[in-house]
């Protein structure tokens, strides 16, 4: 794949983003529910910063960002749409993405949060808990799963 350097995202990613996006979507369900603006869901209004991970001869492999958290002092932001392309997978890069809003939080003194569905054979759940995330609540999400039922959150 070559060497991959993240760097902050630019608004010529998007497209790319959301290709990304739906072969994720696709192959592991993330997001569970596609949105219909895509676009929108990767650009929010309390959206802070967000990076992509650029594959020399590929283009854009992975995606993070950063968004202020409802209901929280500005001191919390939530990692959110946090994806790595299929076909990038197993060089350590959901790590090395996730880096960035990390580091970027210790900057600003700012601590972070996320939430990933209760899943336990989910990668991403595997993928915080070995970069240090500790689980701290479990909670129903406002939302539902494509067929109704009830989605459980980890925070």
């Amino acid at each position: 794949m070559g060497e991959i350097r993240i760097r902050d995202r630019q608004p010529s990613d998007l497209d790319s983003c959301v290709d990304i996006l739906l072969a994720v979507h696709t192959s592991d369900g993330y997001l569970m529910n596609w949105p219909p603006d895509p676009v929108g869901r990767l650009t929010p209004a309390d959206g802070l910063r967000a990076w992509v991970a650029v594959a020399d001869e590929v283009g854009i492999v992975g995606h993070v960002m950063v968004q202020a958290v409802n209901g929280e002092s500005p001191q919390v932001a939530s990692v959110a749409r946090l994806f790595v392309a299929p076909k990038a997978r197993t060089h350590g890069l959901g790590a090395r993405v996730l880096d960035h809003p990390r580091q970027w939080a210790a900057d600003h003194g700012i601590v972070l949060v996320l939430e990933v569905a209760a899943d336990e054979r989910s990668s991403a759940i595997t993928l915080y808990e070995r970069t240090g995330w500790r689980r701290t609540d479990t909670q129903r999400a406002h939302w539902t799963a494509p067929d109704g039922a009830p989605v459980f959150l980890h925070r």
